[in-house]
């Protein structure tokens, strides 16, 4: 048999550090299994894999469902990690904890720590940058914005209402032209706007919170493995794939990169939808919209900017065993329609429709005693193409945008 030293060629094994085996696909990682057949092996690779499976499964293991279904010549379904500092965590967990359980020396083992602590730095950096900007902007941008709109949402009422409570024409005349127009510029003075606007914000954040579901199911899914067996394995074509976890490394990827993300992108999408409702003027609330995005695209940005371009490499090529994604299941949503899938798109829809209702109509504290009475004053404030009074578009058209923009 090969010794601990010995480096296959392309199509064979390798053993790394000690005894730290990776395997190259179409057989990821040979199976423990002594070969079934008694005959000299044709080829050097297929006597390499022979002489490796003895070496590195002496204890009889299971083969894992990626490598059987690899052995039978399918494609590995594989779920690939995101190109962000999220992603770079998880493939830094799961490669330092595969070097470190496996190694044969301490010099080994402290590379192993030294993975696992960059990863868990760029982790940290992401939510440190992320809730710095969140409480910045809840500190010192958003108290201000809001306590204005209340002070003019508030003198409106003082100035355009007589003390019965009935709406006073020419006391919205005298009223100062600036603040009028102001008034009319508010968001929730333009609800379908901006119901619009805060779902597609919604919808920005449901992108983060599926990308953790799907992390979680699929390392929850993954089976656990014996001490000394690989968690990834490389293909030929450079692909790394993982196909099993520990416990350790299990908990590290919940406790580390699901859970700061699930609460920065709940922190973001409140804060992130007051700052909206407290934005006074329509141009600044496209603006902050992409201020918005820029706050939730900080672990992207990480991932560019200082993560070393092998690592990045890494985690392009690097995937997660994920059965649901295999041949017969995405070979049967081809030829045999799964209404479920597609449903699932309203479902997304309509939950983005609800959070946006629920918050504008029930949970927002920027303008608590808002009385939806602002809109049928503000006609002279609202800009109409010239066209409309030519009859270029249907009435129908003419009547929806109205309706819209009041």
């Amino acid at each position: 048999s090969s010794s601990p030293q010995t480096t296959a060629g392309r199509g064979g094994m390798s053993l790394r550090d000690g005894g730290s085996y990776y395997s190259s696909c179409p057989l990821i990682m040979a199976t423990q299994e002594p070969a079934e057949s008694a005959e000299e092996p044709h080829t050097i690779r297929e006597k390499l894999i022979q002489e490796a499976a003895a070496v590195v499964h002496p204890i009889g293991r299971q083969p894992t469902a990626a490598q059987l279904a690899e052995r039978e010549g399918a494609d590995v379904p594989a779920s690939p990690l995101d190109e962000d500092a999220y992603g770079v965590g998880v493939m830094c967990i799961v490669q330092g904890f595969d070097i470190f359980t496996r190694a044969a020396t301490n010099l080994t083992r402290c590379e192993g720590v030294f993975v696992i602590m960059f990863g868990m730095s760029i982790l940290f950096a992401n939510g440190v940058l992320q809730l710095f900007l969140i409480i910045f902007t809840r500190k010192f941008v958003l108290g201000g914005l809001a306590k204005d709109m209340r002070g003019t949402y508030n003198e409106f009422h003082e100035k355009a209402f007589d003390d019965t409570g009935d709406f006073n024409p020419a006391g919205w005349e005298a009223w100062d032209d600036d603040h009028r127009r102001t008034l009319c510029e508010f968001p929730l003075s333009v609800a379908v706007f901006f119901l619009s606007i805060l779902l597609l914000w919604t919808m920005v954040i449901f992108g983060d919170l599926r990308a953790c579901s799907k992390l979680v199911y699929d390392i929850f899914m993954l089976p656990t493995i014996a001490p000394q067996a690989a968690l990834a394995v490389v293909c030929e074509d450079g692909r790394n794939i993982i196909q099993g976890m520990r416990t350790a490394p299990r908990w590290f990827i919940y406790l580390f990169v699901v859970l700061p993300k699930l609460f920065t992108a709940a922190t973001t999408w409140w804060y992130g939808c007051r700052w909206l409702t407290s934005t006074a003027l329509f141009a600044d609330l496209i603006l902050n919209s992409c201020a918005l995005g820029f706050i939730v695209n900080v672990d992207e940005i990480l991932h560019a900017a200082i993560t070393p371009e092998r690592v990045q490499i890494m985690v392009r090529r690097t995937s997660i065993y994920s059965k649901r994604l295999g041949d017969n299941s995405m070979a049967k949503g081809w030829k045999e329609v799964r209404i479920l899938d597609y449903l699932t798109a309203y479902f997304y829809w309509a939950a983005g429709l609800l959070a946006a209702y629920l918050y504008v109509f029930h949970f927002q504290r920027v303008l608590p005693n808002w009385e939806w009475d602002v809109k049928q004053h503000c006609s002279e404030y609202r800009v109409t193409p010239e066209h409309w009074n030519h009859g270029v578009l249907p009435s129908f058209i003419r009547a929806a945008f109205d309706w819209v923009i009041g």
